[in-house]
């Protein structure tokens, strides 16, 4: 008679020495694993972003200049005595910084350029975003006034022109920096003058002021007079040296050149960035699916929430091993090998309901879990420790073991009798280690459950007389409907776990199908494969 036994807790020690041993950092990389393909999904549509932004962003080119603010001269009518160096505080430098900006600054280059009727002013290229509400709500229409739509026109060149340059200070220094952006790298460097240019010819234009009221003689104001005709050329021309106007309260230190590359879109830092937001969100998707779904990850994770003993961890083949090797593989040094050994000891020295428990189920909630490797090590370590071992492969649609181990082999469901006739056509295999592997599979589309459980019933009231352990290799709990019934004939079960992979609700299912064929639990086995 079979024993039975409700939840044996045999092996809660090693078990805990296993959740010791079992760090963050581990846990993390079997999350890695199991969600790699999840991350480089959003890696991948994160770098097609990018790529479709950078495809339909424009080219931005900025050329700089650079001016030194020089207090000195406050009016040509200064004597010598009143040339001297102060300290000027920062609300001097400011307002020098909103002169640069303001609309006089603006408006002249606006006009010497002809800028309302360059496209990129006039009608400036509208943002990603802007482009996608026009595509929704239509393109803004303008006044039907000629008077207002004129000012509109104005307007929008003005502000488009004041967005596309920006003056700030160096630090806490004199030098104030004007950068100029444009679509064009030749017009962002001849407007970046332009600007500099109105803002000096503007100095001049107060010294010139001052000094013809002060009643300077001809030669003074004809110098003066010079200069600021040579800043308004510049201004037309967008053409400026260094030094040009020395009388001038501002130095020219470096005039605009031609940009010889793009400023924007910077294509390795929005790439890297992308990269990187990918991985984050890739990352913290798998971390926010394994919460949600409960995926149980470590050996501790698995006792606390099903109540069950962990039998060990297997460790993760190299991702090259192809499967025939792994299956073949019998080399006690490889550390899987090693592992099962250790299963196989905690199943006699604890795991098992009592000595004489022969037929061990290994079940799984999922497929691709490990659970046909497993079974065929665990029979391989019981036949090298000298115990007499059948191995049976009961998945009958995804016959693993017996395209391993008989690949020519082709059943019907009626093969699963216990007469001499019907036996004598069944091919097995002895394996070196001395295990017996007995195939028990049928085409999909004669499948029977049922009839499954009772053949094996009655194909193990027989063959319990000729094996010390017989292990038999489940298909996962979805492919068996009456899973209740075939699981009555084990005496013991081991349930497999992907580490990171199998939710606990669909272990639970597993457990509560054992549960109601009154069959025992041994214990979890964690794969990290």
């Amino acid at each position: 008679m079979n024993q039975r036994m409700a939840w044996p807790d045999a092996g809660g020690t090693r078990v805990q020495s296993l959740v010791d041993q079992h760090s963050d950092g581990q846990t993390f990389g079997i999350l890695l694993r199991r969600g790699g393909s999840i991350i480089l999904a959003f890696l991948a549509a994160s770098l097609f972003l990018a790529a479709l932004y950078i495809a339909n962003a424009p080219s931005i080119f900025v050329a700089t200049t650079q001016v030194l603010y020089d207090p000195r001269q406050q009016g040509a009518a200064q004597s010598e005595r009143d040339y001297v160096q102060y300290t000027i505080d920062t609300a001097q430098l400011e307002s020098q910084i909103q002169v640069l900006k303001s609309e006089d600054i603006s408006k002249t280059v606006i006009e010497a350029h002809a800028l309302a009727k360059d496209p990129e002013f006039a009608r400036p290229v509208p943002s990603l975003l802007g482009r996608f509400k026009a595509r929704i709500f239509g393109p803004s229409e303008l006044s039907a006034d000629p008077a207002d739509a004129a000012m509109l026109a104005d307007a929008i060149t003005a502000a488009s022109f004041d967005q596309s340059y920006d003056v700030r200070r160096v630090g806490q220094s004199y030098v104030l920096l004007v950068t100029f952006r444009s679509l064009d790298p030749e017009k962002a460097a001849r407007l970046a003058n332009a600007v500099t240019a109105a803002y000096v010819a503007r100095q001049l234009t107060s010294k010139v002021f001052n000094a013809e009221r002060a009643g300077f003689l001809k030669a003074p104001l004809y110098d003066l007079n010079k200069e600021l005709e040579g800043a308004r050329d510049a201004i037309k021309t967008g053409v400026l040296q260094p030094g040009a106007f020395p009388s001038a309260n501002v130095q020219i230190l470096n005039t605009a050149r031609i940009p010889l590359g793009r400023a924007a879109p910077q294509v390795s830092l929005i790439f890297a960035f992308s990269t990187a937001l990918g991985l984050l969100l890739g990352t913290a998707a798998v971390i926010g699916w394994q919460r949600l779904n409960r995926c149980l990850v470590t050996p501790g994770q698995a006792q606390q929430a099903l109540g069950l003993s962990c039998l060990g961890e297997l460790p993760a083949w190299a991702r090259w091993t192809p499967g025939r090797q792994k299956l073949r593989a019998g080399n006690s040094s490889i550390p899987y090998v090693q592992k099962v050994n250790n299963i196989r000891a905690s199943l006699e020295f604890g795991g098992l309901p009592d000595t004489h428990t022969q037929c061990i189920g290994i079940l799984s909630a999922r497929r691709r879990e490990g659970r046909s490797l497993l079974a065929a090590h665990l029979a391989r370590t019981f036949a090298a420790n000298g115990e007499t071992t059948l191995l049976i492969d009961g998945d009958l649609q995804n016959a693993t073991l017996t395209r391993e181990f008989t690949p020519t082999l082709i059943m019907k469901q009626d093969d699963f009798s216990v007469d001499d006739t019907a036996r004598s056509r069944y091919s097995t295999y002895r394996d070196v280690s001395g295990f017996v592997f007995l195939p028990m599979t049928a085409h999909p589309q004669t499948t029977s459950n049922s009839s499954f459980g009772r053949g094996l019933r009655g194909l193990l009231d027989v063959e319990r007389a000729n094996y010390q352990r017989i292990i038999i290799d489940f298909p996962p709990l979805s492919a068996l409907p009456d899973s209740w019934e075939v699981f009555s004939v084990l005496d013991t079960a081991v349930v497999v776990i992907l580490a990171g992979s199998t939710p606990q609700t669909e272990v639970e299912r597993v457990i509560d199908s054992c549960r109601l064929a009154r069959t025992a639990i041994a214990g979890v086995v964690m794969n990290s494969r």
